[in-house]
């Protein structure tokens, strides 16, 4: 149960940040990129990798775009997250969170390296109350703190589901049992990240 203590770090981050111009092009025939099609795009961007440890979680199909989990089979934490473009087929890292947060994976080593950009002393890609020397918070506290955020945001939107990344977690949204969308949490300063570019939810496959 959270309490004022643990209270300490709540906030909301409010950045819009421009398309990545990174990743690797694969252009697809006819008006829009498939499911099936999605897949195979997210295979072979892994298989590009080349790095036996990664492996894709899952692949979900919105409005504006496919969203790609990999992650890592050693530890099951998951490593980045990618988008598909629907038109043009082309891959590229997710912004927000993925980008800014990653403490693994992201700006400056997006897949593969650390761009060491944020540590427990800061935050980039948002506002909030840092204290010194405290502890990185857990998944749960982490799903009341985006229930937090949706209650007063989007009432009636419900937090679950959480994905662990280096730095964050991932949070589906759901209402009446559907998926709405996602949004992250940072892991020290419970900064909440709303995805806000991916449109309405329309399926999901799970790779394993």
């Amino acid at each position: 149960m959270l309490n004022s203590n643990s209270l300490r770090y709540i906030s909301i981050a409010l950045i819009v940040i421009g398309l990545a111009g990174v990743g690797y092009l694969f252009i697809t025939q006819g008006q829009g990129v498939s499911m099936a099609r999605a897949q195979t795009i997210s295979e072979n961007y892994l298989k590009s990798m080349r790095d036996s440890d990664l492996e894709i979680d899952e692949v979900m199909e919105f409005e504006y775009n496919y969203y790609v989990i990999y992650y890592e089979k050693s530890t099951g934490t998951g490593a980045f997250e990618m988008l598909i473009d629907k038109s043009t087929g082309r891959i590229y890292p997710e912004y927000g969170p993925n980008m800014m947060w990653n403490l693994k994976y992201g700006h400056g080593g997006m897949m593969g390296g650390s761009g060491g950009m944020m540590g427990p002393g800061g935050m980039m890609g948002g506002y909030g109350y840092y204290e010194p020397g405290a502890e990185a918070i857990g998944v749960d506290e982490a799903v009341q703190i985006a229930q937090l955020f949706l209650d007063k945001v989007y009432p009636g939107a419900e937090a679950e589901d959480a994905h662990p990344f280096y730095g964050y977690y991932t949070i589906h949204t759901m209402r009446n049992g559907e998926i709405t969308g996602m949004l992250s949490v940072n892991q020290y300063t419970g900064a909440v990240w709303y995805h806000n570019w991916h449109g309405a939810y329309i399926t999901s496959v799970e790779a394993h």
